[in-house]
């Protein structure tokens, strides 16, 4: 069986590879592993039992799945690249990338790699770095499904479940739109939140009709439970994250010539909190942007009215 050689060791492909290593060693499969941080390659393969391997992959077997979890299509091309010139990467390999990137670039990709013989699949993952550190991902795969059939076990070793898409690109498309829905349902979420704080009603008496109904959302489920209980915690997804998919999921629905109004509006609003947190601001500072927004409060002093008027009996929970 084929030898998986894994790059890109980030916030999220670090977790995965963890997940990986111990089943791709029960099927005795050796994982290679690189990253564009040497000193990040030497640390993943110490933790979690992989093998480290330099960018040029000289001296890896040439029968390998490429598996990839990079963060741009640049970052692909030239990963592959050189996968290729070491002899990694040949007729008949298969690529399985995790990344997430422009449906409409990964359908051309695709079709530029199998006239070399090369199975590219798209296989975006959704569902965060909680997700990941539980292995509980959800991978979005597009491409030929006897590909997929291959590698599908290396996917379900960090995710209870895969989802076939059907043609090339449409694991990249999913991934995008369910990006759009749940950004912007977040902000809708959000905005609810805070009016509700506001007017004095209990975080738990919003949170019990909010997911027990038609509102429910990623949100209000699970990142800010989460927050409520360490107010440190990391949501996640940095803001730089964030807008870096609603930029992609925008320029791939004007694409298909859709104009998709609500969507455009929150990617604005996710696009102000970057201007004004910067790109490694976390997703879960939205809750001030978002206050200042709409109550012209900080998300503190909202939170301290809701609380100050739910303890004085004026709220409503």
């Amino acid at each position: 069986m084929a030898d998986i050689l894994f790059v890109g060791l980030g916030k999220l492909g670090h977790l995965l590879v963890g997940h990986l290593v111990p089943v791709a060693a029960e099927r005795d499969v050796t994982v290679w592993v690189n990253d564009i941080d040497p000193a990040v390659t030497e640390q993943v393969a110490a933790a979690s039992g992989a093998r480290p391997i330099g960018p040029d992959f000289g001296g890896i077997p040439s029968d390998v799945v490429l598996c990839l979890c990079v963060p741009n299509a640049a970052a692909v091309t030239s990963v592959v690249e050189a996968a290729q010139a070491a002899g990694a990467v040949r007729a008949g390999s298969i690529i399985a990338d995790f990344s997430s990137l422009p449906p409409v670039w990964v359908t051309e990709y695709a079709a530029k790699l199998a006239a070399d013989g090369v199975t590219y699949l798209d296989t975006p993952l959704t569902g965060g770095i909680a997700a990941a550190r539980t292995a509980t991902m959800v991978t979005i795969a597009g491409g030929d499904k006897a590909a997929i059939d291959q590698i599908t076990w290396i996917a379900e070793a960090f995710s209870e479940k895969v989802v076939l898409t059907g043609k090339s690109g449409n694991g990249a498309l999913l991934k995008t739109i369910n990006n759009w829905i749940g950004n912007s349902a977040a902000l809708a979420a959000m905005e609810g939140i805070i009016i509700l704080r506001d007017a004095g009603l209990s975080n738990e008496a919003i949170l019990e009709v909010l997911n027990n109904g038609p509102a429910a959302t990623y949100f209000s489920a699970s990142r800010y439970p989460r927050f409520l209980t360490d107010q440190a915690a990391f949501s996640g997804a940095e803001l730089g994250l964030v807008t870096k998919d609603l930029h992609i999921a925008a320029e791939t629905v004007a694409e298909l010539g859709a104009t998709p109004v609500a969507s455009l509006l929150a990617r604005d609003m996710w696009r102000g909190a970057l201007a004004k947190y910067g790109p490694g601001g976390d997703m879960l500072r939205m809750l001030d942007y978002v206050a200042t927004s709409t109550l012209g409060k900080s998300w503190d002093e909202v939170d301290a009215t809701g609380t100050e008027k739910d303890t004085a009996g004026g709220g409503h929970s």
